[in-house]
């Protein structure tokens, strides 16, 4: 890791930034909850915070001797208030300083890249563009965790054999021996990171934007990264939209504060990208993706990310001009061409398997689980698909069990939908809009009618929605629609 992004370093003051208050330090035998009250204070008052403040914050929050009570006050008053660009690195720094982190001195000048998967209803873009990215000579550890990973590791869950809980050790191993891993690492979060996470879901702060930026930040900083991109998902021309976009300016921001090359890409999820929904049903499609066959939405999306990542990595690099100024679209090109001829989907199985997966479930999807049950929706009408809600066949996948029936319950890794028709598609009366998956006719019940309402038709082909709504990198601003 680069001397500018040790996360034990500070920054001076941006030039023309607010002025930050003398920080609060313990002394004369004041309590650590006292001062974190007085933060709490300045912090309800506008005033900014400073790096030995929220250092002083990561030491409370480990300390038994502070109460829940003046932590969870401070993270609303950042929610209230809100945190500049300083302010969020400071904090990113904090946390990546309270833990261990990875180092890659084996990787023989490989740049090190990362994605980071948000979520979304059928989003398995993740499982596709780390091999695909790895296909390029950049180094891709992807570090997971069931609270910011997206789902992913649900998905390689689902893989036989596949081991998700991997030591430090065994985890650089097999990312620099097969160019990427994915998986959590037994290393521990620092208990004051652990602590303030479950304050955050109490105080209901974990889409705080800057809360959020300097979590998921703290972690790409611990993984070693030089660069990142970051897929943001919202409805076309919904609230959700801007709020993404407003997202991803500061996602950005601080990520060039803190020394990571970075872009956040901004998709339509008013539909599910690609046609499952499920763990096992999504490992099927992505690699069917790896091996150059799949759905086009999937396809692009993955091709576009990977991409934007290589290009993003090799600006670390001191390369030949030729090199230097490839084109994306030419990256785009070599990643269609690496996942026509298979050698993405090889990375994968490779990586794979020395995370334990069993290697005829990956040559032959259909080992992975399966539910016993079936049932199609139909059209009650023709007419072409105007809607395919997103959100709508989220919810019916999880009342089949695709996210645990209740809250606390494991997921069934064989239960989904697979979607026959989506938006612009014609479909008769009673043709299959999608299949539903399960292992118990109560779910199938209870999902059935929700399904059916995502899908909304009309008589004429809706107009069509680009999937990259914008783009925001730490070298230009949201750019629009494309």
């Amino acid at each position: 890791m680069s001397a500018e992004r040790n996360p034990r370093s500070g920054e001076a003051p941006q030039e023309g930034s607010a002025p930050a208050a003398t920080p609060v330090c313990a002394a004369g035998g004041q309590k650590p909850e006292d001062t974190v009250s007085r933060l709490v204070q300045r912090k309800r008052d506008g005033q900014r915070l400073t790096a030995a403040d929220m250092q002083l914050l990561l030491r409370s929050a480990a300390s038994g001797e502070t109460a829940d009570a003046p932590l969870a006050a401070l993270l609303m008053a950042m929610h209230l208030q809100g945190l500049d660009i300083e302010e969020t690195c400071a904090l990113a720094r904090a946390l990546a300083a309270a833990g261990p982190c990875h180092a890659w001195s084996g990787a023989g000048g490989r740049p090190v890249a990362g994605i980071q998967a948000t979520g979304g209803v059928g989003d398995k873009t993740a499982l596709i563009v780390v091999p695909l990215a790895a296909c390029f000579d950049v180094l891709v550890p992807m570090v997971l965790s069931r609270e910011e990973g997206g789902g992913v590791l649900e998905k390689l869950e689902s893989i036989p054999g596949f081991r998700t809980c991997l030591s430090r050790e065994q985890f650089e191993e097999i990312a620099l021996g097969r160019g990427c891993a994915m998986a959590a690492t037994s290393m521990e979060p620092p208990a004051a990171a652990r602590r303030l996470g479950s304050l955050r879901q109490q105080t209901e702060t974990m889409e705080t934007v800057p809360l959020r930026a300097a979590f998921l930040l703290s972690g790409m900083l611990s993984a070693g990264l030089d660069a990142l991109v970051v897929n943001l998902k919202a409805e076309a021309g919904s609230g959700a939209e801007m709020a993404s976009a407003e997202g991803a300016e500061e996602l950005v921001q601080v990520s060039a504060g803190l020394g990571i090359r970075s872009e956040a890409v901004l998709t339509d999820m008013s539909q599910p990208l690609g046609r499952t929904i499920g763990h096992a049903l999504e490992v099927g499609e992505a690699l069917q993706v790896l091996q150059g066959d799949g759905p086009t939405d999937l396809t692009n999306v993955s091709v576009e990310m990977a991409a934007r990542m290589v290009a993003l990595a090799r600006r670390t690099q001191v390369v030949s001009p030729m090199s230097a100024t490839t084109k994306l679209e030419e990256l785009r090109l070599q990643c269609l061409r690496i996942l026509a001829d298979g050698a993405a989907w090889r990375r994968f199985v490779a990586m794979a398997e020395a995370q334990g997966a069993e290697a005829l479930a990956l040559r032959e999807p259909e080992r992975l689980p399966r539910a016993v049950l079936a049932q199609n929706i139909y059209a009650r009408h023709s007419g072409y698909v105007q809607v395919c809600d997103a959100g709508q066949l989220g919810v019916a996948a999880a009342r089949l069990g695709a996210r645990g029936k209740c809250a606390g319950e494991e997921a069934d890794p064989a239960a989904g939908i697979v979607l026959t028709r989506k938006r612009g598609q014609f479909t008769g009366a009673g043709e299959p809009l999608c299949v539903l998956h399960a292992n118990d006719p109560e779910c199938l019940r209870a999902a059935a009618e929700l399904a059916q309402q995502a899908f909304v038709l009309g008589p004429e082909p809706p107009a069509e929605a680009p999937l990259v709504r914008g783009v925001v990198s730490t070298e230009q601003r949201f750019s629009g629609s494309k």
